[in-house]
């Protein structure tokens, strides 16, 4: 979860009493707390992630779409939106914020969101894997596998890189024939 900037006391005991509720899965619990708080990028971002985890796409991209409205530079809440269109098989949205995402890591390979509370790095190689997913299935199938065969060169994963590198090769030497085992193993690790 993300923590909050500086704040009155109470904020940050109202803050640590939604943590706790998370933390012992209590997402209504905490997604009541985290509504009461202050609008705030990290306070939103959580929402969003609660949202996220429950399965509510379209709840999840409000508060994502909130958190960049006042964090443009926040690469973490355009790839989540991100995931959250793609769930939503609104491709060419979830293709976007993972278009926006890219550009917001101003080249970093990774960008550690530690330091604000949530324990996640985004790696520009999974947005890289996003990206190529998204083109595959708006249509854009030979930009999208390029894009997969480029995630499989800098992942450091060698099974993820052989698993795409040969099922580019098998649903691209024979348009009848496809691995969806593979694809469906990629899609699994990326959203």
């Amino acid at each position: 979860m993300v923590l909050p900037s500086s704040r009155t006391q109470k904020d940050l005991d109202t803050w640590d009493a939604a943590l706790k509720a998370y933390d012992s899965e209590d997402f209504d619990a905490a997604l009541s707390i985290f509504e009461q708080m202050f609008d705030d990028p990290k306070a939103l971002m959580n929402l969003g992630l609660i949202h996220m985890y429950q399965g509510n796409f379209g709840l999840a991209i409000s508060k994502f779409v909130d958190a960049v409205r006042l964090d443009r530079s926040l690469a973490v809440g355009y790839f989540q939106r991100g995931v959250c269109h793609y769930k939503l098989k609104a491709m060419d949205k979830a293709l976007q914020d993972f278009s926006d995402a890219e550009f917001m890591m101003r080249g970093n390979d990774i960008v550690d969101y530690e330091e604000l509370g949530l324990h996640f790095q985004l790696r520009a190689d999974k947005i890289l894997l996003n990206k190529g997913l998204a083109l595959i299935e708006i249509g854009r199938k030979y930009e999208g596998m390029n894009l997969l065969l480029q995630f499989g060169t800098t992942n450091a994963k060698p099974e993820l890189y052989s698993m795409v590198r040969s099922d580019f090769l098998v649903r691209f030497s024979s348009p009848k024939i496809a691995s969806q085992k593979a694809f469906g193993i990629l899609v699994s690790y990326c959203l």
